[in-house]
């Protein structure tokens, strides 16, 4: 990808107008937090063999020491847009921090009062260089938008250790939005929803290698045929598209058998064994020399959920490959805020319930023979969109005795007693 020149008098407007524009959602920037902040962090990556270093530079603006209180970066700010506006790069080690737009635009000034900024003389002198894209179509803020209940810092976490390790697992108890989360992960890395990129598959204690990777099936006419299953499938698409990303969401991967399911894969899911010299024989290989590595833009992201009694424990061969993340029920200010706003559910109403849960979750959580794992998930209790709910305490009602004393009769099966009283306590006084 080239970089073109900008005009010597876009210099100034066109970087203050790019940063204006990722924050523009934000309704009062005062207000900002260092994680909101993050949301305007490049990582340019290091480029080898430039021939013009000026041709592509961090704008590295701060709010301690230089002159007006704005150090001067090396290279002129204004001199960045031109990257950005072709896609927003990776976060990734090495980043540089904007931060107020009134301080970029300081800087971009007082680097032109001084002189400092250096252009090239013509925009095919400029220096080709590789980043990784992302498209600041779909990302933290636009998962937040959709309804999540973390803060972003922690999204922001997630979809870096997705970028560097290239393979996550969310775990935590049922109804905390294991799922939900984990397509819309995929979707802030793509950089916008595109279902063609995003594969899901579930695990389940009968899914083979031969199902996930490759294996033999009927060809419908009494023979046999040697079919590629969704990974391999998902890899030769990113291998025909290697300017894009590909991601494999895998549902319960602690439902199957993940070192049988993945086989020699496993091995070559690390991140720095995705290249031709790390490439392995398949188990059913199609010719004698056929050997398979993952493309380097191939990404997994796994759910697991730990309330399972049934389920053995994820050996460390996969563990280690894996970076993992904890999510908790999440029955905080923002989720009684969004159910208020798209139901007209009184606050005080859901903070009284959401107050029940709590308590209950706390009794759950000390229960020795249940445990944190087991609590109840904020998705029992946050409505889908297109359903409305005209009695609230009717509807909160129905979400106990349908779906929350099921799981109590369920967890204290040796004590039925104690499961009704749960209930019934969610639900007295309402």
């Amino acid at each position: 990808m080239k970089m073109a020149t900008p005009a010597v008098d876009d210099r100034y407007s066109t970087w203050a107008n790019i940063v204006d524009s990722v924050i523009a959602d934000h309704r009062n920037r005062a207000e900002l937090n260092l994680a909101q902040r993050q949301m305007l962090v490049y990582d340019l990556r290091e480029v080898k063999n430039m021939s013009h270093r000026q041709a592509i530079s961090v704008a590295d603006v701060s709010d301690k020491g230089g002159k007006n209180g704005v150090r001067i970066a090396k290279y002129a700010a204004s001199e960045v847009a031109d990257v950005i506006r072709s896609g927003l790069t990776s976060i990734n080690d090495g980043m540089q921090m904007l931060r107020y737009p009134a301080e970029v635009q300081r800087a971009a000034a007082a680097e032109l009062e001084a002189g400092e900024v250096s252009y090239l003389s013509d925009s095919s002198a400029c220096a080709e260089y590789d980043i990784q894209q992302y498209d600041p179509n779909y990302g933290i803020s636009a998962i937040l938008a959709d309804g999540c209940f973390l803060d972003d810092d922690i999204l922001e976490s997630m979809l870096h250790r997705l970028q560097t390790k290239q393979n996550i697992i969310l775990q935590g108890p049922p109804g905390t939005g294991k799922t939900w989360l984990s397509k819309r992960l995929a979707y802030a890395l793509i950089g916008r929803k595109d279902d063609d990129k995003v594969r899901q598959v579930q695990f389940h204690p009968n899914l083979s290698y031969e199902d996930f990777v490759r294996g033999w099936r009927p060809d419908g006419e009494g023979g046999l045929v040697l079919a590629d299953g969704p990974f391999l499938k998902l890899a030769e698409d990113a291998r025909n598209d290697p300017d894009g990303k590909y991601v494999m969401v895998i549902e319960e991967i602690n439902r199957g058998n993940p070192a049988s399911i993945f086989g020699e894969l496993l091995t070559l899911l690390e991140a720095d064994k995705r290249s031709h010299n790390d490439a392995l024989a398949l188990a059913y290989p199609r010719d004698d020399g056929e050997r398979f590595h993952i493309p380097p833009n191939v990404y997994v992201i796994g759910t697991m959920n730990l309330a399972d009694r049934s389920l053995a424990l994820v050996d460390f061969a996969l563990r280690r490959r894996f970076a993992f993340f904890d999510l908790e029920p999440m029955l905080n200010d923002d989720w009684r805020d969004r159910v208020h706003e798209q139901k007209d559910i009184p606050a005080e109403f859901l903070d009284n319930i959401a107050q029940r849960i709590i308590t209950l979750n706390d009794q759950i959580a000390a229960d020795r023979n249940l445990g944190p794992q087991f609590r109840i998930g904020h998705s029992h209790l946050t409505p889908s969109h297109d359903k409305p709910i005209e009695a609230h305490t009717e509807w909160f009602t129905e979400i106990v005795e349908t779906e929350i004393a099921p799981l109590l009769r369920e967890y204290w099966f040796d004590d039925p007693a104690r499961a009704l009283e749960e209930s019934d306590k969610l639900v007295a006084g309402l």
